[in-house]
């Protein structure tokens, strides 16, 4: 669920609940971390960010198609504007379309401009390319297949084909460049077609691709501003549209292309998310409860739900109405009664108002509610970290540590204690108390978890760590007495 209001206190809150792994002891999880919610939520963004492009390109069967959502009749209007031969190019293009032969489709598009001087005809190109690929690597390099009577082209990518086929380089964003350069006409249907380029590059290969985010971002949206202007634009085209700029912060064009979008689909609720985004963005904060309102009141998809009461959490703390914000999450924990992200916003909103007294209670009842839920502790105790304020992550273990509890429970806490003593202070006193409490913890794990579970190699690997940090310090602090008493004993003999 991404997410781009300013605040991003309850952002990071949704991103912790929905992208982290549920159990931080789960089969598939290779270590557990003891960080800020708004570490993690970098960290997040960073290892996508962190993904590197490949030297060569390599073929990629599985990108999935983002623009096969134009009907025949609906391409023939778009190039309603085209000369007459042109227009005979591309009705004979889509009935080979029609009919599966996205081969045959290319191969009558190429000898009709072979050098895409034409811009119509490359306009065409560019949505065979995007709609009728078998396999492509990075949207640059194409191969196409005629579909076989009785099959798909989805199955058909999926299964791939035995038969050898000669990838085809084109590059749309590099023609059109060119074509710009030598002053050749750039028509709104050619501007249409890019900016469909553009988005499918974009949400296919974030931080890979030829050109950096930003200036895919930005010329697609040129491109689409140019379709726009002219009045050429389709549902499509301005959902996309509006989802770049808002990717860019570009917020007054974002609302004014979305308000324009839900014109033609006003019950659309992810544009009226976005809307809500839009506003964020502007601070018209007073704009967003309606938006908000109206999301909740779909209870059908329950992600946009979630969704729903965000807007309206984030419009109450950016207008620093208490009252709104707590009818919000009211309202998302009644919806939500068997998911503990709810009372983990709550816990979280609590915290960042300084209402030690509900962000306790609030702790208490998730824990008590989610019993022996690694995900709930470590939120909870990272949240109160996030402002730097240890001591209430310590009262609230200590206090569950307290009461009677299963045993996963036990370990869960124990174990967050642990981690909390060394993230606090690698002090001997601390590391001792740490030690102590992960030999605890792991008591608690031989009850709940199988022998051979990967949690205990990681406490076997703590314990070492810690162990030796110990050593190191209580060394430290004997030599460091040591040369005390040295210091001493010389001031003595001088003296004398």
């Amino acid at each position: 669920m991404k997410r781009s209001m300013k605040n991003g206190i309850i952002a990071v809150a949704i991103a912790l609940c929905f992208v982290l792994p549920i159990g931080v002891f789960a089969q598939d999880q290779a270590e557990p971390a003891l960080q800020t919610q708004t570490d993690q939520t970098q960290s997040d963004v960073q290892a996508q960010a962190d993904v590197q492009a490949e030297d060569e390109f390599q073929v990629q069967e599985k990108v999935e198609p983002q623009s096969g959502v134009h009907t025949q009749a609906e391409v023939l209007a778009l190039f309603k504007d085209a000369p007459a031969a042109e227009q005979d190019t591309i009705k004979n293009s889509e009935a080979l379309i029609e009919q599966g032969k996205w081969a045959s489709a290319w191969a009558l598009l190429s000898q009709a401009d072979a050098d895409n001087s034409n811009p119509y005809v490359f306009a065409e190109k560019i949505r065979v390319a995007l709609d009728g690929y078998l396999q492509t690597a990075m949207h640059v390099s194409f191969i196409f297949a005629d579909v076989p009577e009785g099959e798909d082209l989805a199955t058909l990518r999926e299964l791939g084909t035995n038969e050898p086929i000669e990838p085809i380089d084109f590059s749309p964003a590099t023609i059109a460049s060119s074509m710009e350069e030598k002053g050749g006409e750039i028509p709104p249907v050619l501007s249409y077609m890019l900016g469909n380029y553009y988005y499918e590059v974009w949400k296919n290969y974030q931080g890979q691709w030829l050109l950096d985010d930003e200036t895919v971002l930005n010329d697609g949206a040129t491109e689409f501003e140019r379709a726009y202007a002219y009045g050429l634009y389709t549902p499509v085209s301005l959902d996309r549209y509006s989802e770049m700029l808002v990717a860019s912060q570009s917020w007054t064009g974002a609302k004014n292309v979305t308000l324009k979008a839900l014109e033609a689909d006003p019950g659309n609720l992810a544009l009226t998310l976005r809307l809500a985004d839009t506003y964020y963005g502007l601070g018209d904060y007073q704009s967003m409860p309606a938006l908000a309102d109206k999301i909740i009141a779909d209870k059908n998809d329950r992600s946009m739900l979630a969704n729903g009461y965000v807007v309206g959490i984030e419009a109450g703390l950016a207008l620093s109405d208490r009252e709104m914000v707590d009818a919000y999450l009211d309202g998302f924990e009644n919806d939500f009664p068997d998911q503990y992200y709810p009372t983990l916003v709550r816990h979280l909103v609590a915290v960042n108002f300084g209402d030690a007294a509900t962000a306790n209670k609030a702790a208490d009842a998730v824990t008590a509610s989610f019993p022996g839920n690694p995900d709930v502790v470590r939120s909870l105790v990272s949240t109160w970290l996030s402002v730097n304020d240890p001591t209430s992550a310590f009262n609230y273990l200590n206090r569950n540590l307290a009461k009677e509890q299963p045993d996963d429970a036990y370990a869960a806490l124990y174990f967050y204690r642990a981690l909390l003593n060394v993230e606090v202070g690698e002090t001997p006193d601390r590391l001792t108390q740490a030690l102590l409490d992960i030999s605890k913890a792991e008591r608690y794990f031989k009850k709940s978890y199988p022998e051979g579970h990967q949690v205990f190699d990681m406490i076997k690997s703590m314990q070492k760590e810690w162990s030796d940090k110990l050593s190191e310090a209580n060394q430290g602090n004997a030599d460091a007495a040591s040369s005390a008493d040295t210091a001493a004993s010389d001031a003595t003999s001088a003296a004398q």
